[in-house]
Protein backbone atom coordinates (compact mmCIF):
# COMPACT_ATOMS: atom_id res chain seq x y z
CA UNK A 1 0.00 0.00 0.00
CA UNK A 2 1.33 3.46 -0.92
CA UNK A 3 0.48 6.61 1.04
CA UNK A 4 0.40 9.56 -1.38
CA UNK A 5 -0.43 12.26 1.24
CA UNK A 6 2.06 13.18 3.97
CA UNK A 7 1.10 11.85 7.39
CA UNK A 8 1.99 13.63 10.62
CA UNK A 9 1.16 12.56 14.15
CA UNK A 10 2.10 12.79 17.83
CA UNK A 11 1.61 10.37 20.70
CA UNK A 12 1.10 11.50 24.31
CA UNK A 13 1.01 9.01 27.17
CA UNK A 14 -2.02 9.34 29.45
CA UNK A 15 -3.10 9.85 32.16
CA UNK A 16 -1.24 13.10 32.70
CA UNK A 17 -0.08 13.99 36.19
CA UNK A 18 -2.30 17.01 36.68
CA UNK A 19 -0.65 19.20 34.02
CA UNK A 20 -2.63 19.56 30.78
CA UNK A 21 -1.68 19.81 27.12
CA UNK A 22 -3.17 21.92 24.34
CA UNK A 23 -2.60 20.83 20.73
CA UNK A 24 -2.81 23.95 18.55
CA UNK A 25 -2.90 23.90 14.74
CA UNK A 26 -2.77 27.13 12.71
CA UNK A 27 -2.88 27.94 9.02
CA UNK A 28 -0.69 31.01 8.46
CA UNK A 29 -0.75 33.44 5.51
CA UNK A 30 2.84 32.98 4.34
CA UNK A 31 5.38 30.19 4.42
CA UNK A 32 7.39 29.91 7.63
CA UNK A 33 9.76 27.56 9.41
CA UNK A 34 10.00 25.86 12.80
CA UNK A 35 12.91 28.12 13.67
CA UNK A 36 10.98 31.30 12.87
CA UNK A 37 7.90 30.19 14.82
CA UNK A 38 9.94 29.25 17.88
CA UNK A 39 11.95 32.48 17.70
CA UNK A 40 8.72 34.53 17.66
CA UNK A 41 7.26 32.62 20.62
CA UNK A 42 10.49 32.82 22.62
CA UNK A 43 10.67 36.59 22.15
CA UNK A 44 7.05 36.95 23.27
CA UNK A 45 7.71 34.84 26.38
CA UNK A 46 10.60 37.10 27.36
CA UNK A 47 8.87 40.42 26.69
CA UNK A 48 5.16 41.29 26.45
CA UNK A 49 3.97 37.86 27.68
CA UNK A 50 6.62 37.36 30.35
CA UNK A 51 5.30 35.22 33.23
CA UNK A 52 2.17 34.45 31.19
CA UNK A 53 3.63 32.48 28.28
CA UNK A 54 6.53 30.07 28.83
CA UNK A 55 8.97 28.66 26.29
CA UNK A 56 10.73 25.34 26.97
CA UNK A 57 13.53 23.81 24.88
CA UNK A 58 14.33 20.89 27.19
CA UNK A 59 12.75 17.45 26.59
CA UNK A 60 10.34 17.66 29.54
CA UNK A 61 7.28 15.50 30.26
CA UNK A 62 3.91 16.24 31.80
CA UNK A 63 4.93 15.94 35.44
CA UNK A 64 7.64 18.59 34.95
CA UNK A 65 4.96 21.22 34.37
CA UNK A 66 3.14 20.66 37.64
CA UNK A 67 2.87 23.77 39.85
CA UNK A 68 4.00 26.05 37.02
CA UNK A 69 1.93 29.26 37.47
CA UNK A 70 2.23 30.48 33.86
CA UNK A 71 -0.85 30.28 31.65
CA UNK A 72 0.85 28.21 28.93
CA UNK A 73 4.33 26.82 28.19
CA UNK A 74 5.34 26.13 24.57
CA UNK A 75 7.08 22.78 24.03
CA UNK A 76 9.61 24.05 21.47
CA UNK A 77 10.87 20.56 20.56
CA UNK A 78 7.38 19.59 19.39
CA UNK A 79 6.78 22.56 17.08
CA UNK A 80 6.01 21.35 13.56
CA UNK A 81 5.49 23.18 10.25
CA UNK A 82 3.73 21.22 7.49
CA UNK A 83 3.88 22.33 3.86
CA UNK A 84 5.23 25.69 4.96
CA UNK A 85 1.94 27.21 6.18
CA UNK A 86 0.40 24.79 8.67
CA UNK A 87 1.86 25.29 12.16
CA UNK A 88 1.37 22.78 14.95
CA UNK A 89 2.22 23.67 18.57
CA UNK A 90 2.11 21.87 21.89
CA UNK A 91 1.45 24.07 24.91
CA UNK A 92 1.52 22.70 28.46
CA UNK A 93 -0.21 24.36 31.37
CA UNK A 94 -1.20 23.87 34.97
CA UNK A 95 -3.57 26.80 35.32
CA UNK A 96 -5.25 24.97 38.17
CA UNK A 97 -2.10 25.58 40.23
CA UNK A 98 -1.77 29.28 39.59
CA UNK A 99 -5.48 29.92 39.87
CA UNK A 100 -5.78 27.74 42.98
CA UNK A 101 -3.01 29.68 44.70
CA UNK A 102 -4.52 33.04 43.88
CA UNK A 103 -7.97 31.84 44.89
CA UNK A 104 -6.62 30.22 48.07
CA UNK A 105 -4.95 33.46 49.11
CA UNK A 106 -8.17 35.32 48.39
CA UNK A 107 -10.24 32.82 50.38
CA UNK A 108 -7.87 32.99 53.35
CA UNK A 109 -8.07 36.77 53.29
CA UNK A 110 -11.87 36.67 53.06
CA UNK A 111 -12.07 34.42 56.13
CA UNK A 112 -10.00 36.84 58.21
CA UNK A 113 -11.89 39.84 56.82
CA UNK A 114 -15.27 38.44 57.86
CA UNK A 115 -13.88 37.29 61.21
CA UNK A 116 -12.33 40.70 61.87
CA UNK A 117 -15.66 42.44 61.28
CA UNK A 118 -17.38 40.23 63.83
CA UNK A 119 -14.54 40.61 66.32
CA UNK A 120 -14.63 44.41 66.15
CA UNK A 121 -18.44 44.71 66.30
CA UNK A 122 -19.00 42.25 69.15
CA UNK A 123 -15.93 43.21 71.18
CA UNK A 124 -16.58 46.94 71.14
CA UNK A 125 -20.28 46.41 71.76
CA UNK A 126 -19.28 44.40 74.87
CA UNK A 127 -17.04 47.33 75.93
CA UNK A 128 -20.09 49.60 75.94
CA UNK A 129 -19.67 51.40 72.61
CA UNK A 130 -22.93 52.71 71.13
CA UNK A 131 -24.11 51.49 67.70
CA UNK A 132 -23.21 54.91 66.23
CA UNK A 133 -19.66 54.67 67.59
CA UNK A 134 -19.30 51.13 66.24
CA UNK A 135 -20.54 52.28 62.84
CA UNK A 136 -17.91 55.05 62.91
CA UNK A 137 -15.22 52.38 63.31
CA UNK A 138 -16.15 51.05 59.87
CA UNK A 139 -16.37 54.45 58.16
CA UNK A 140 -12.75 54.40 56.99
CA UNK A 141 -13.03 50.71 56.05
CA UNK A 142 -15.69 51.55 53.48
CA UNK A 143 -14.21 54.89 52.39
CA UNK A 144 -10.74 53.54 51.72
CA UNK A 145 -12.26 50.47 50.08
CA UNK A 146 -14.00 52.75 47.55
CA UNK A 147 -10.74 54.63 46.87
CA UNK A 148 -8.85 51.35 46.43
CA UNK A 149 -11.50 50.06 44.03
CA UNK A 150 -11.01 53.22 41.99
CA UNK A 151 -7.22 52.88 41.89
CA UNK A 152 -6.91 49.08 42.01
CA UNK A 153 -6.96 48.44 38.27
CA UNK A 154 -4.31 51.11 37.71
CA UNK A 155 -2.04 49.56 40.37
CA UNK A 156 -2.64 46.05 39.04
CA UNK A 157 -1.64 47.07 35.52
CA UNK A 158 1.55 48.78 36.73
CA UNK A 159 2.64 46.31 39.43
CA UNK A 160 1.08 43.00 38.33
CA UNK A 161 -1.92 41.27 39.89
CA UNK A 162 0.08 38.97 42.15
CA UNK A 163 2.05 41.88 43.57
CA UNK A 164 -1.13 43.78 44.37
CA UNK A 165 -2.60 40.67 46.01
CA UNK A 166 0.51 40.17 48.12
CA UNK A 167 0.51 43.84 49.11
CA UNK A 168 -3.10 43.39 50.23
CA UNK A 169 -2.24 40.29 52.29
CA UNK A 170 0.63 42.13 53.98
CA UNK A 171 -1.56 45.14 54.78
CA UNK A 172 -4.21 42.87 56.32
CA UNK A 173 -1.61 41.26 58.60
CA UNK A 174 -0.58 44.76 59.72
CA UNK A 175 -4.24 45.74 60.30
CA UNK A 176 -4.82 42.68 62.50
CA UNK A 177 -1.67 43.34 64.55
CA UNK A 178 -2.65 47.00 65.03
CA UNK A 179 -5.62 45.82 67.11
CA UNK A 180 -3.48 43.66 69.45
CA UNK A 181 -2.09 46.72 71.25
CA UNK A 182 -2.98 47.36 74.94
CA UNK A 183 -6.66 48.11 75.54
CA UNK A 184 -5.88 51.71 76.51
CA UNK A 185 -4.72 52.37 72.95
CA UNK A 186 -7.90 51.07 71.35
CA UNK A 187 -9.62 54.40 70.90
CA UNK A 188 -11.86 55.24 67.97
CA UNK A 189 -9.18 56.95 65.77
CA UNK A 190 -6.75 54.01 66.20
CA UNK A 191 -9.36 51.39 65.33
CA UNK A 192 -10.57 53.49 62.37
CA UNK A 193 -6.98 53.53 61.11
CA UNK A 194 -6.76 49.73 61.38
CA UNK A 195 -10.08 49.40 59.58
CA UNK A 196 -8.87 51.74 56.84
CA UNK A 197 -5.92 49.43 56.21
CA UNK A 198 -8.27 46.45 56.20
CA UNK A 199 -10.52 48.16 53.64
CA UNK A 200 -7.53 48.80 51.36
CA UNK A 201 -6.36 45.20 51.76
CA UNK A 202 -9.81 43.79 51.01
CA UNK A 203 -10.21 45.57 47.70
CA UNK A 204 -6.64 44.94 46.54
CA UNK A 205 -7.25 41.22 47.03
CA UNK A 206 -10.70 41.26 45.46
CA UNK A 207 -9.50 43.17 42.39
CA UNK A 208 -6.47 40.89 41.93
CA UNK A 209 -8.42 37.64 42.25
CA UNK A 210 -11.23 38.65 39.90
CA UNK A 211 -8.91 40.20 37.31
CA UNK A 212 -6.73 37.08 37.22
CA UNK A 213 -9.74 35.13 35.91
CA UNK A 214 -9.81 37.41 32.85
CA UNK A 215 -6.23 36.39 32.06
CA UNK A 216 -6.93 32.68 32.47
CA UNK A 217 -10.16 32.51 30.44
CA UNK A 218 -9.61 32.68 26.64
CA UNK A 219 -10.75 35.85 24.88
CA UNK A 220 -14.27 35.72 23.47
CA UNK A 221 -15.59 33.16 25.98
CA UNK A 222 -17.79 35.58 27.92
CA UNK A 223 -20.08 32.81 29.11
CA UNK A 224 -17.17 30.95 30.70
CA UNK A 225 -15.84 34.20 32.20
CA UNK A 226 -19.27 34.97 33.66
CA UNK A 227 -19.47 31.49 35.17
CA UNK A 228 -16.04 31.66 36.82
CA UNK A 229 -16.58 35.18 38.17
CA UNK A 230 -19.89 34.03 39.66
CA UNK A 231 -18.23 31.03 41.30
CA UNK A 232 -15.40 33.14 42.73
CA UNK A 233 -17.75 35.84 44.01
CA UNK A 234 -20.15 33.31 45.49
CA UNK A 235 -17.37 31.37 47.19
CA UNK A 236 -15.98 34.63 48.56
CA UNK A 237 -19.26 35.56 50.20
CA UNK A 238 -19.84 32.03 51.48
CA UNK A 239 -16.41 32.10 53.09
CA UNK A 240 -17.09 35.55 54.48
CA UNK A 241 -20.07 33.97 56.19
CA UNK A 242 -17.81 31.28 57.61
CA UNK A 243 -15.55 34.13 58.70
CA UNK A 244 -18.44 35.74 60.62
CA UNK A 245 -18.94 32.51 62.53
CA UNK A 246 -15.17 32.13 62.98
CA UNK A 247 -14.94 35.63 64.45
CA UNK A 248 -17.65 34.94 67.02
CA UNK A 249 -16.18 31.54 67.87
CA UNK A 250 -12.61 32.82 68.27
CA UNK A 251 -13.81 35.71 70.41
CA UNK A 252 -15.63 33.29 72.70
CA UNK A 253 -12.72 30.83 72.87
CA UNK A 254 -9.58 32.98 72.79
CA UNK A 255 -10.66 36.50 73.58
CA UNK A 256 -10.12 39.55 71.38
CA UNK A 257 -6.31 39.70 71.36
CA UNK A 258 -5.82 35.93 71.15
CA UNK A 259 -8.16 35.68 68.17
CA UNK A 260 -6.35 38.48 66.34
CA UNK A 261 -2.92 36.92 66.93
CA UNK A 262 -4.09 33.54 65.61
CA UNK A 263 -5.58 35.09 62.46
CA UNK A 264 -2.53 37.28 61.86
CA UNK A 265 -0.21 34.27 62.23
CA UNK A 266 -2.15 32.06 59.83
CA UNK A 267 -2.54 34.84 57.26
CA UNK A 268 1.18 35.68 57.50
CA UNK A 269 2.05 32.07 56.60
CA UNK A 270 -0.28 32.20 53.59
CA UNK A 271 1.24 35.54 52.58
CA UNK A 272 4.76 34.06 52.66
CA UNK A 273 3.57 31.07 50.61
CA UNK A 274 1.99 33.39 48.06
CA UNK A 275 5.21 35.41 47.76
CA UNK A 276 7.14 32.22 47.02
CA UNK A 277 4.70 30.35 44.77
CA UNK A 278 3.14 32.98 42.52
CA UNK A 279 4.88 34.73 39.64
CA UNK A 280 5.10 38.46 40.27
CA UNK A 281 4.18 39.95 36.89
CA UNK A 282 0.83 38.32 36.04
CA UNK A 283 -1.39 40.98 34.48
CA UNK A 284 1.35 43.62 34.43
CA UNK A 285 0.92 45.89 31.41
CA UNK A 286 3.80 46.08 28.97
CA UNK A 287 2.99 49.78 28.46
CA UNK A 288 2.50 51.91 31.57
CA UNK A 289 -1.17 52.92 31.78
CA UNK A 290 -2.13 56.56 32.20
CA UNK A 291 -3.92 57.58 35.36
CA UNK A 292 -7.02 58.78 33.46
CA UNK A 293 -7.39 55.25 32.05
CA UNK A 294 -8.77 54.10 35.44
CA UNK A 295 -12.12 55.73 34.61
CA UNK A 296 -14.49 53.79 32.41
CA UNK A 297 -15.60 55.47 29.22
CA UNK A 298 -18.91 53.62 29.41
CA UNK A 299 -21.73 55.69 30.90
CA UNK A 300 -23.63 52.51 31.81
CA UNK A 301 -20.63 51.14 33.74
CA UNK A 302 -20.19 54.42 35.67
CA UNK A 303 -23.88 54.54 36.61
CA UNK A 304 -23.83 50.90 37.69
CA UNK A 305 -20.70 51.50 39.78
CA UNK A 306 -22.29 54.46 41.59
CA UNK A 307 -25.51 52.51 42.25
CA UNK A 308 -23.51 49.55 43.54
CA UNK A 309 -21.56 51.76 45.95
CA UNK A 310 -24.78 53.04 47.57
CA UNK A 311 -26.35 49.58 47.55
CA UNK A 312 -23.44 47.92 49.33
CA UNK A 313 -23.10 50.86 51.72
CA UNK A 314 -26.75 50.54 52.71
CA UNK A 315 -26.35 46.77 53.16
CA UNK A 316 -23.36 47.11 55.46
CA UNK A 317 -25.02 49.76 57.62
CA UNK A 318 -27.74 47.39 58.76
CA UNK A 319 -26.16 43.99 58.28
CA UNK A 320 -22.56 44.38 59.48
CA UNK A 321 -23.23 46.78 62.36
CA UNK A 322 -26.89 47.20 63.29
CA UNK A 323 -28.01 43.56 63.07
CA UNK A 324 -25.25 42.01 65.25
CA UNK A 325 -25.72 44.73 67.89
CA UNK A 326 -29.50 44.24 67.82
CA UNK A 327 -29.29 40.46 68.17
CA UNK A 328 -26.88 40.78 71.08
CA UNK A 329 -28.58 43.60 72.99
CA UNK A 330 -32.28 42.86 72.38
CA UNK A 331 -32.31 39.05 72.13
CA UNK A 332 -29.35 38.48 74.41
CA UNK A 333 -27.59 36.21 71.90
CA UNK A 334 -24.01 35.20 72.67
CA UNK A 335 -21.05 35.41 70.29
CA UNK A 336 -21.67 31.90 68.93
CA UNK A 337 -25.31 32.60 68.09
CA UNK A 338 -24.73 36.00 66.46
CA UNK A 339 -21.81 34.70 64.39
CA UNK A 340 -23.73 31.55 63.41
CA UNK A 341 -26.82 33.46 62.28
CA UNK A 342 -24.88 35.92 60.13
CA UNK A 343 -22.78 33.05 58.76
CA UNK A 344 -25.85 31.10 57.63
CA UNK A 345 -27.31 34.18 55.96
CA UNK A 346 -24.15 35.13 54.04
CA UNK A 347 -23.36 31.52 53.04
CA UNK A 348 -26.83 31.26 51.50
CA UNK A 349 -26.25 34.55 49.71
CA UNK A 350 -22.93 33.23 48.36
CA UNK A 351 -24.56 30.04 47.07
CA UNK A 352 -27.13 32.10 45.14
CA UNK A 353 -24.31 34.14 43.60
CA UNK A 354 -22.46 30.98 42.53
CA UNK A 355 -25.48 29.63 40.65
CA UNK A 356 -26.39 33.03 39.12
CA UNK A 357 -25.35 31.99 35.56
CA UNK A 358 -27.91 29.18 35.66
CA UNK A 359 -30.61 31.51 36.99
CA UNK A 360 -29.96 34.24 34.41
CA UNK A 361 -30.05 31.93 31.42
CA UNK A 362 -26.48 30.79 30.70
CA UNK A 363 -27.66 27.20 30.18
CA UNK A 364 -29.94 28.49 27.42
CA UNK A 365 -27.05 30.34 25.81
CA UNK A 366 -27.94 33.76 27.25
CA UNK A 367 -25.13 35.68 28.94
CA UNK A 368 -25.00 39.34 29.99
CA UNK A 369 -23.61 41.78 27.44
CA UNK A 370 -20.02 42.59 28.37
CA UNK A 371 -18.53 45.86 27.11
CA UNK A 372 -15.10 45.58 25.49
CA UNK A 373 -12.35 46.53 27.92
CA UNK A 374 -8.61 46.90 27.63
CA UNK A 375 -6.80 43.69 28.49
CA UNK A 376 -4.36 44.08 31.37
CA UNK A 377 -1.71 42.35 29.26
CA UNK A 378 -1.70 45.08 26.60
Amino acid sequence: MTIKVGLNGHAVRVPLANASLTDCVFEVERATTVEEVNRFLKEASENELKDILGFEERPLVSIDYRTDPRSSIIDALSTVVINGTQVKLYAWYDNEWGYANRTGSYWAFTLTDGALRMLVVLHFHALGYSPLQIAALFLFYELFGVITNLLGGYLGARLGLNRTMNIGLGIQVAALLMLTVPVAWLNIPWVMGAQALSGIAKDLNKMSAKSSIKLLVPDGQQGKLYQWVAILTGSKNALKGVGFFLGGALLALLGFKGALLVMAGVLALIWIGSLILLSKDLGKAKAKPRFRDILSKSRAINILSAARMFLLGARDVWFVVALPVYLSSVFGWDFWEVGGFLAAWVIGYGIVQSVAPGITGKKRGHVPDVPRTRDARQ
